[in-house]
């Protein structure tokens, strides 16, 4: 699972979470796939998602805590049916119709959270001891309109809304030359509209890529987190998170 700034994001195929090495993520070619997406923040996020350089979802709300397993394309904002995520490979005429694009093969998701409000005790009314005298109980609102930092403002409501923004961190993208998502069989996962508020100005960044075949030679099974390597040099049965074979020490990178 490829994990920023409180947002999760994985590659499934089948219903299975699908192993990844550093950014890459390998796939048979003509398999169906879809993204999980969970946020752990205790904000919201409204998440754009793009493939090969197309926007498939434009703005997905996800709630504090909230997952989906995202699996098809939002088109003409029909929330009720879509064409699901499907990897082909990407031949000479393919192309030599459409093109080479150096996103292709490239899942990127872009995210904002919403801003983060926090509210403040109840204001305290306080008298006029001036009226007092005269039998006249004139209240005045305390509400302040003070500046508490560099980032932070108290309104005449007294709330405070915090605008710091944390750093934005992007995974550098790599070109790809073998695969493709085009649209599959239709899904009928639906979604509904939502309401978010003033969003953070940071805009973080996770960028996968799909790859059908690993050291030139073709996936033919998914590749997923439980499956375990064999050892392509001594045979030796090893855990899926294991880089190196724990019997000769080969790089278990390029194996699967």
């Amino acid at each position: 699972m490829m994990y920023n700034q409180k947002l999760v994001t994985s590659v499934k195929c089948k219903g299975k979470v699908m192993r990844e090495r550093g950014d890459t993520v390998f796939l048979p070619f003509g398999e169906e796939y879809s993204l999980l997406l969970k946020n752990l923040s205790s904000q919201k996020a409204q998440i754009k998602v793009e493939i090969d350089g197309e926007t498939v979802i434009s703005a997905l709300l996800l709630k504090p805590n909230q997952s989906i397993d995202l699996e098809r394309y939002v088109i003409d904002d029909n929330l009720s049916k879509g064409p699901k995520f499907k990897f082909i490979e990407k031949t000479n005429q393919i192309s030599n119709h459409r093109g080479d694009r150096v996103d292709d093969g490239i899942v990127r998701i872009t995210y904002q959270f919403e801003e983060l409000v926090q509210w403040c005790p109840p204001v305290v009314y306080t008298k006029d001891p001036w009226n007092d005298l005269y039998g006249k109980s004139i209240w005045y609102d305390g509400y302040p309109t003070t500046k508490l930092s560099d980032n932070s403002w108290e309104c005449h409501d007294g709330a405070v809304y915090n605008t710091t923004s944390v750093g934005a961190s992007l995974t550098r993208g790599v070109e790809s030359d073998n695969g493709i998502t085009t649209k599959g069989s239709e899904s009928d996962q639906k979604f509904v509209h939502g309401n978010i508020g003033v969003l953070e100005s940071t805009v973080h960044s996770i960028v996968l890529q799909l790859k059908g075949d690993i050291g030139g030679c073709e996936v033919t099974k998914p590749l997923t987190v439980s499956r375990k390597i064999k050892c392509e040099v001594c045979g030796n049965i090893n855990k899926s998170s294991s880089s190196f074979c724990g019997n000769c020490g080969t790089n278990l990178t390029y194996q699967y």
